[in-house]
């Protein structure tokens, strides 16, 4: 008996094992790069998710998104736009769009270049897992993301179910009712849509009924990116107006043809934490 079990004990040590060496293959380099000088950088070279916001003189062209391309040759750096800009901008794809100079702790020194080819000095920030660029100029704030495979995701969802758990129980609630309807859509380019209504929803005959409504819909649009299991949408038009220039961040998993959505938890009126779990369907 006591053979079995240290056989046992021996085999799922050797699984364990073999799953970290697993992981530990997988896991993502670091992206950086090491000068002559023996200093490291960061390494911005390849394809970035832009997000622009553009204020002051330049308010009327509103929110933007992009891709950058970015070539880095030691610590200097250019960015191209890989897309046109959508009117009213003139920046067109292969156009020049960020340069700069990097150093130990982040950037040195970088201008954003506008759709006019104007140069702007900005100031940057680089996460602390070198995913996430923020520059902010006198016209207008561009942050820079890194996305995972969005593959998976890409595509037209229809809504199956929506509730609504508790962490200190196994209480589940329906707030939208039994039978909500709505869809979610993945664009390959990176801009996602959804929209929910609840169950019994009919037309409203008086201003209280219209702020009713409010309570019973789920709407917004943006760009997203991945990043493992979780997508991170950073919102641009919402039913809700304090979403916009959030960023909305849910985990996901997909099992055959179902997309399960779970946002955050979150403190409800009555201080208890609570999060949304939401089923969608594949449509072919």
């Amino acid at each position: 008996m006591k053979t079995k079990i240290v056989i046992g004990l021996l085999c799922i040590a050797a699984v364990l094992a073999w799953t970290g060496m697993a992981a530990a293959q997988t896991a993502p380099a670091t992206p950086k790069v090491q000068l002559p000088s023996g200093e490291t950088v960061w390494d911005l070279s390849g394809d970035w998710d832009v997000f622009c916001e553009n204020y002051g003189g330049y308010a009327r062209w509103g929110i933007q998104t992009n891709v950058f391309r970015i070539t880095q040759t030691g610590n200097t750096f250019n960015g191209i736009r890989v897309k046109d800009s959508p009117p009213p901008s003139p920046g067109r794809a292969g156009s020049r769009s960020l340069q700069g100079e990097l150093e130990k702790d982040g950037f040195k020194e970088v201008w954003g270049i506008d759709a006019g080819g104007n140069s702007w000095t900005g100031k940057g920030q680089i996460s602390d897992d070198g995913k996430k660029i923020v520059i902010e100029t006198m016209a207008y704030r561009v942050t820079l993301t890194r996305s995972g495979d969005r593959t998976p995701l890409v595509g037209l969802w229809r809504l199956l179910d929506f509730w609504r758990e508790y962490q200190a129980s196994d209480k589940r609630e329906y707030p939208m009712g039994n039978s909500p309807a709505g869809y979610i859509l993945f664009q390959p380019e990176g801009r996602m849509w959804v929209v929910i209504t609840a169950e019994g929803r009919t037309a409203p005959t008086t201003d209280q009924d219209r702020a009713g409504l409010f309570n019973t819909l789920v709407a917004y649009t943006g760009p997203y990116r991945t990043d493992g299991d979780q997508w991170i949408t950073t919102v641009e038009v919402s039913m809700n107006p304090a979403w916009v220039g959030t960023e909305q961040t849910r985990v996901f998993r997909i099992i055959g043809d179902q997309l399960e959505e779970i946002s955050p938890w979150m403190p409800r009126p009555d201080n208890r934490m609570a999060r949304a779990v939401i089923t969608y369907g594949r449509m072919k």
